[in-house]
């Protein structure tokens, strides 16, 4: 009998110990994924920026810096647009 509970008793702490480490893991694999979408978030919101400089540059008959006076055939209309055309490969 006092050797079924030391064998359970060895049983649990192994699991305990197997939970604790696939927490640990979780939780870097978590940190790891929420710092790559807060970069993705950092890299959509420069270059929504970046777009709408380009869309008050060309509405005020300016070229931007860097580009040829020529405008795009097509501005994307919103974020998801301009990010749908990144992923692409096309350029506005």
């Amino acid at each position: 009998m006092e050797a079924d509970l030391q064998v359970s008793r060895a049983s649990v702490d192994k699991r305990v110990e197997d939970l604790q480490s696939a927490l640990e893991r979780e939780r870097l694999d978590r940190a790891v994924a929420e710092g790559a979408l807060e970069g993705a978030r950092k890299d959509n919101e420069r270059l929504y920026g970046e777009l709408t400089k380009l869309r008050s540059s060309l509405r005020h008959g300016a070229a931007p810096a860097g580009q040829d006076e020529t405008p795009p055939n097509f501005l994307p209309e919103t974020e998801e647009d301009a990010v749908k055309m990144a992923a692409s490969g096309h350029k506005a």
